[in-house]
């Protein structure tokens, strides 16, 4: 019984060291790492709006709809300050090729969620833009 309390309490405090400290430790993620997780997650849910545009012949009304079946979560956006979710926005109607799209979008480097408007290649300003459709 000993050795497992101590094999327990071992666990728990390199879990700890792992999950609290070793980050800390390491340093803030730079820019670079940031636009790297971003574009790994763009690409993750834009495979996810895909395959449910697949499925269900249209692309989704939010991003909560492709919770469970296409996504486990939905990300967080890597440069948001408070780490919100991406920003997916419809515009128009779904159904109607002619005049729909769908935008997702990271709120970018600034912070800022400016609605969409991409930034300007280089600066810090704007939003980082995964257009769809």
């Amino acid at each position: 019984m000993g050795v497992f309390v101590l094999a327990v309490a071992l666990f728990l405090i390199l879990a700890f060291v792992a999950k609290v400290l070793l980050p800390k430790a390491l340093g803030p993620e730079t820019d670079a790492e940031r636009e790297e997780r971003l574009v790994a997650v763009f690409g993750q849910v834009g495979l996810a709006l895909e395959r449910f545009r697949a499925d269900e012949g249209k692309y989704p009304e939010g991003l909560g709809e492709l919770l469970p079946s296409y996504l486990s979560a939905v990300p967080s956006d890597p440069w948001s300050p408070s780490e919100k979710p991406l920003n997916y926005v419809v515009r128009g109607r779904l159904e109607d090729s002619q005049g729909g799209s769908v935008l997702l979008y990271s709120v970018g480097p600034d912070g800022v969620d400016d609605g969409g408007i991409q930034s300007i290649e280089g600066s810090r300003n704007g939003d980082r833009l995964y257009p769809v459709w």
